[in-house]
């Protein structure tokens, strides 16, 4: 599903219905239309505005680690990297986090991923 978000909020802020920070509201009502009648659901344009805030905080949290000096990432296996004596335990529930949002974004194939860059954050 996230997929197909993010497909289509692409295409929405490539036609200029994104003219701030957040989208207009029939962009979020055009992808939960769709995500409703693909996977059978019940999704409002709530459902998909509030997931895509869900997906900016992470992409936050991902972005302030990876700026870290003992933080990296690595392109080839689309996961962050990090100094074995910097892995500990105070870190560890944050890193196992920040690993699990970067295997759903690696669903996000590297065209749309630019894409969305540009577009959506």
């Amino acid at each position: 599903m996230s997929h197909m978000l993010f497909e289509i909020l692409v295409e929405e802020a490539l036609k200029g219905n994104k003219p701030s920070s957040t989208f207009k509201s029939e962009s979020f009502l055009k992808v939960a239309i769709k995500i409703s009648q693909k996977f059978n659901v019940q999704c409002n344009s709530k459902h998909v505005e509030n997931h895509l805030k869900t997906v900016i905080k992470e992409w936050r949290i991902i972005t302030k680690f990876t700026n870290k000096s003992s933080f990296g990432w690595d392109d080839c296996l689309k996961m962050i990297t990090v100094l074995k004596d910097v892995y500990n335990e105070k870190n560890k529930g944050m890193i196992n986090r920040i690993l699990f949002v970067i295997f759903t974004f690696t669903f996000v194939s590297k065209t749309l991923y630019k894409e969305l860059k540009n577009c959506i954050f």
